[in-house]
């Protein structure tokens, strides 16, 4: 995932513990703190399946890698957009003004915006980032790039697939509230519950019987979840482009 540098501690959760109590865990069943915890690592798992930020992430700045393409994918969709800045040299630092790219953020199921969020540069603009030669199939000669290199897009505004009064979408609450009851496991017992959850485990034996998983293949979320309800609402709401890469 890209990086991202603004202080975690103010994004809101996905589900509250308040609202969790409201579903039907009991401080019987698991205290505010392990269930604080639970809440905290079912969004890790949804974000880690999904490649996407359910919650509002306001004064965010996402640092980004060019690679030398005229799109650039982001984390989540872009609300709004401060600024954006490239940096080509050491000590050199270019601004991107708003007119030089397109933000794909509509908020619709046709134009799918939400589940491929990105940022492209439009054709004809002439910048210090156009190359000479084509590039990974685009013509150069005509549509700027977004340069290669590391950590070398920065990018301030506010992001988040999230509802348009900022809030996170009620179908992802429900697969968080969903996941808990599976998480609770891991939390008040031992941790192999979350570890097979995450993907994480290779081999358990339990008596006689014993099994290996996630070998290096690439594994859906369909594979990790007991709840196909939890299956399907991820599978709906994973994005369009797998961005791990980036």
């Amino acid at each position: 995932m890209p990086q991202a540098t603004g202080a975690a501690a103010i994004w809101p959760p996905y589900v509250t513990v308040a609202e969790a109590r409201a579903a039907g865990y009991t401080t019987a069943m698991i205290s505010d703190e392990d269930l604080a915890n639970v809440i905290s690592m079912a969004e890790d798992y949804i974000e880690s399946q999904t490649y996407l930020w359910f919650n509002l992430h306001a004064g965010e700045i996402v640092i980004l890698d060019g690679d030398d393409s005229p799109v650039l994918s982001l984390p989540a969709p872009a609300i709004a957009i401060e600024s954006v800045t490239v940096s080509q040299i050491p000590g050199e630092s270019i601004i991107i003004a708003p007119s030089q790219y397109i933000n794909y953020n509509r908020r619709n199921d046709i134009t799918g915006d939400f589940w491929d969020p990105r940022l492209e540069m439009l054709q004809g603009v002439a910048t210090r980032m156009s190359v000479i030669a084509p590039t990974k199939g685009y013509d150069s000669r005509s549509q700027a790039i977004w340069p290669w290199g590391r950590h070398n897009i920065s990018i301030l505004g506010t992001f988040g697939f999230v509802e348009t009064d900022g809030s996170t979408p009620l179908i992802i609450k429900r697969a968080v509230l969903l996941l808990i009851n599976q998480l609770i496991v891991s939390v008040l017992q031992t941790p192999t519950e979350r570890i097979r959850l995450l993907g994480l485990l290779e081999s358990e034996s339990i008596g006689n019987y014993s099994y290996r998983i996630n070998t290096g293949k690439v594994i859906t979320a369909s594979m990790f979840t007991n709840d196909p309800l939890v299956d399907e609402i991820l599978d709906n709401y994973t994005r369009v482009e797998d961005i791990r890469g980036i």
